[in-house]
């Protein structure tokens, strides 16, 4: 099977599906230089997104 590699966000359905080659606009936050606040969004984001990634990994192949 060929490898796939997804935008961590994509697995989110809330999200729309960004355009081919604009996947960056679906990107997490990244908080390294900013404030609490970002850290907060990042965090959020991830958790948002997590039990989908983890239906995702528990389909048969």
């Amino acid at each position: 099977k060929r490898a796939e590699v997804h935008m961590y966000r994509s697995f989110d359905p809330n999200l729309p599906k960004p355009k081919t080659g604009r996947e960056d606009q679906i990107d997490l936050v990244d908080p390294w230089y900013g404030g609490q606040h970002e850290f907060e969004v990042a965090i959020d984001q991830i958790a948002e997104v997590a039990p989908y990634i983890v239906d995702w990994v528990s389909q048969p192949l």
